[in-house]
């Protein structure tokens, strides 16, 4: 197969620790891929910093930071040479981090973007931080959320696709989605997958205003539902036999797609859900949002999004914030 990744952009946290997910995930798919790999970061002085300080402090002090940061990367980058793997370090002043990610990914016409998706809580629970969800809605290639540190030599592919679009999404999407899956088990070495998770139509009847409804069931519709899910199934089909996955390996799942996307990956192995995702406004964006979000937050496999074609990043060209004249 051709390879579809040249230029594969590791966004990194802190450079000064040793090693994260998203590196060690981002340099393996380099190694199987042949792809360059660019270490970056984006650096912003703290908060309060010129508030506290005098010019020439500031300027010490972030001079003294950024070469720190800068060595950090580089270390970073010197294990990842030995092992072959063609690096470079980049690092920006910029804030704030999304924008600058997307930036410096529309600058090198980056393929991928990898970053860690970080986990909190007693039950250890993943949640997306903001500059998380910003890239969500920014990036405009594909985005690797890392969950786990390894990537199998066969890995599971799991394409969730929507046939009839009912959260919104462009037509061509869902066939970004499943291209996007096939290359990567192409690509990576494994097998791709795909499925739909749908509410079925409800059996119900819904009677009164809005403070005061009363569900009322109707006879017959349940037939309706059972038409519906075939119908389902069908389009599946036809979405997936397009792109060599087979029979088998294609899920028809009802239920809240937050709760059943998870359920699913957990009970196929897998190590790769490929999800789409559009940039809106107002309550549209909450409410598909929500729901890409409950599964990322969720589900404990990596997790590819993928947009439309005709996706544009919609942040400034240039960084908000200028850098200190350091010399």
């Amino acid at each position: 197969m051709k390879n579809a990744w040249k230029r594969i952009v590791v966004a990194i946290r802190d450079p000064q620790a040793r090693s994260s997910r998203a590196l060690r995930k981002g340099a393996e798919i380099a190694r199987r891929s042949g792809a360059r790999l660019y270490l970056f970061h984006a650096y912003g002085p703290p908060a309060g910093l010129y508030n506290t300080f005098d010019t020439r402090t500031v300027e010490r002090i972030v001079r003294e930071a950024v070469a720190s940061q800068s060595k950090g990367l580089e270390r970073l980058a010197r294990a990842l040479r030995r092992r072959g793997i063609d690096v470079q370090t980049d690092l920006v002043w910029d804030l704030p981090p999304h924008e600058a990610v997307v930036r410096f990914a529309v600058r090198q016409k980056a393929d991928l973007v990898v970053a860690d998706s970080r986990r909190h809580g007693r039950l250890a629970r993943w949640f997306l931080t903001n500059t998380d969800w910003e890239l969500i809605r920014h990036c405009p290639c594909p985005l690797w959320f890392v969950k786990s540190p390894t990537l199998r030599p066969k890995i599971q592919v799991l394409a969730a696709v929507d046939p009839f679009h009912a959260r919104a999404k462009p037509a061509g999407l869902d066939d970004r989605i499943l291209q996007s899956a096939r290359q990567v088990a192409r690509l990576l070495g494994g097998k791709a997958a795909a499925c739909h998770a749908y509410a079925p139509p409800t059996p119900y009847l819904i009677l009164g205003d809005p403070l005061g409804q009363v569900p009322v069931q109707m006879p017959g519709l349940p037939d309706q539902v059972r038409r519906y899910t075939a119908t389902v199934r069908k389009a599946l089909n036809r979405l997936a036999q397009r792109y060599g996955i087979p029979a088998a390996a294609r899920f028809v799942e009802t239920g809240d797609p937050a709760t059943v996307l998870p359920r699913l990956t957990r009970r196929l192995s897998s190590d790769l859900l490929v999800m789409g995702a559009v940039s809106r406004t107002g309550l549209k964006r909450l409410l598909i949002g929500n729901t890409a979000e409950r599964v990322i937050d969720e589900i404990s496999c990596d997790v590819l999004i993928v947009k439309p074609d005709s996706f544009r990043a919609m942040v400034p060209r240039t960084a908000r914030m200028q850098p200190l004249p350091i010399s």
